[in-house]
């Protein structure tokens, strides 16, 4: 852990999955909840079974997006895809969250929406990042890390959305109001910070490795 807290892009990742993982789950724990008092019936399975159609075309296209900007510029390119998904996810989750008096079809539009955004950040932008600043020996410990991290950020807040649910006399939709879009516009600010730490943590990963391999060669000379 020492050795990972020391790189500043696996710290901002850190945060920004962690804050980002809050709002994630307060919304896909309470969704069906939610959505049951909208007396959606069957549809309401719907609305959630194209969230995760959004989230699988995402892994695929914006896995390839994400390569073909890294390609262009590796220093910025996924980063920048990175941002985008991120404010455009929040977005989306508010737009979901506030048109369900308008039908059935912007909770439609705007759940396919959430789901593409939430690939786009993670297997387009912040698992690829992770990889290219961590030392090969280090790289499931720091996914495991951050899961781990992510995990109890993420039961702390199902306790914290319990309480404010009584507190609003089970008015679901304010609680996700606060407690989904929120975190997640704090991830932003945690991402952020990648701009400037990135392409140096990348450069020094890229001498790390150059250096172990020298040292390879040298122990076989």
């Amino acid at each position: 852990m020492p050795r990972l807290l020391r790189v500043a892009s696996w710290r901002n990742l850190l945060l920004n999955e962690t804050l980002d993982w809050m709002g994630f789950s307060t919304l896909y724990t309470w969704a069906f909840t939610w959505l049951e008092s909208l007396k959606l019936g069957m549809m309401g399975t719907a609305v959630i079974g194209i969230q995760f159609v959004g989230v699988l075309v995402g892994h695929v296209a914006f896995g390839w997006v994400g390569d073909a900007l890294d390609r262009r510029s590796p220093e910025r390119g996924r980063v920048t895809m990175g941002t985008v998904g991120l404010v455009v996810n929040v977005l989306a989750c508010v737009g979901f969250l506030l048109t369900s008096a308008y039908g059935l079809l912007p909770l439609l539009v705007f759940g396919m929406l959430t789901g593409l955004t939430e690939s786009m950040k993670m297997s387009g932008a912040r698992a690829p990042l992770a990889q290219n600043v961590m030392l090969p020996e280090l790289r499931a410990t720091g996914r495991g890390a951050i899961a781990m991290v992510s995990g109890l950020a993420s039961a702390l807040i199902a306790l914290l959305a319990g309480w404010m649910v009584t507190a609003f006399h089970d008015n679901v939709l304010a609680m996700m109001l606060i407690l989904v879009p929120i975190p997640k516009a704090l991830s932003i600010a945690a991402w952020l910070p990648l701009y400037r730490n990135y392409p140096r943590d990348m450069e020094a990963l890229s001498r790390a490795l150059c250096q172990q391999r020298a040292e390879i060669v040298a122990e076989r000379a």
